[in-house]
């Protein structure tokens, strides 16, 4: 039995897991609604505000487009739709399309709950007009690609490629995160809210879905 069929055999401790990232990203967000902007947070923007180039700017404005939240939600539907058709089981698509919606409705509900300004627009590469927290491109990718990461891993026999997959997912959301700070459109706090939203979510729905029956979907 491999660590993503270890993890779903417990769902009670997968469930809290997920709400406690969640409650952490809403205390978090009490905090910085009732505070100034950390320091850390302005200096980690104008770390990648320093280094800005024009293949740099090119590669992360790729990044983000393709991992906004509309395209998170479109991939999250053809993913599902692909393993459907592959496994005509009910739980690996409503598994990985409801992570991904979950994530999103959370994440704009806690932007209009906490109404946080993004960095000043003498900053921004890009348009963006909604509030800043947390990052709905981080959220909706952490959604996405660790849902993925688990049907993939879960009954990968490799120890190698359950290890090369999540550690893909994890370098293309830490890609999608620093592409929305280089382009000057988050704060830190942002991104790392939108990891814990994203990675929550998917603890709940792994609980939730992965936990009706005692024997794990076959692939």
């Amino acid at each position: 039995m491999n660590f993503t069929e270890q993890a779903l055999k417990k769902p009670r401790a997968l469930l809290l897991l997920g709400i406690c990232f969640l409650a952490v990203v809403v205390v978090l967000g009490f905090f910085l609604k009732n505070s100034l902007i950390s320091a850390e947070d302005t200096d980690v923007l104008g770390d990648f505000v320093v280094r800005r180039s024009d293949n740099a700017t090119s590669f992360f404005t790729f990044v983000s487009s393709i991992f906004d939240p509309l395209g998170t939600i479109i991939l999250s539907m053809l993913a599902a739709g692909i393993f459907w058709l592959v496994t005509r089981n009910w739980r690996y698509p409503g598994f990985i399309f409801g992570s991904v919606v979950a994530s999103a409705a959370f994440t704009y509900a806690l932007k209009f709950a906490f109404h946080r300004s993004r960095p000043p627009l003498l900053d921004h590469l890009v348009d963006e007009t909604d509030f800043s927290f947390p990052s709905g491109h981080v959220t909706g990718t952490s959604a996405l690609l660790f849902s993925l990461a688990v049907v993939l891993t879960l009954r990968a026999s490799s120890r190698s490629v359950r290890i090369l997959t999540w550690l893909a997912a994890a370098l293309l959301v830490a890609a999608v995160a620093a592409s929305r700070l280089y382009l000057g459109v988050h704060w830190f706090t942002d991104t790392a809210a939108g990891a814990l939203v994203g990675t929550g979510t998917v603890a709940i729905m792994s609980a939730i879905l992965f936990s009706q029956t005692k024997q794990i979907p076959a692939s």
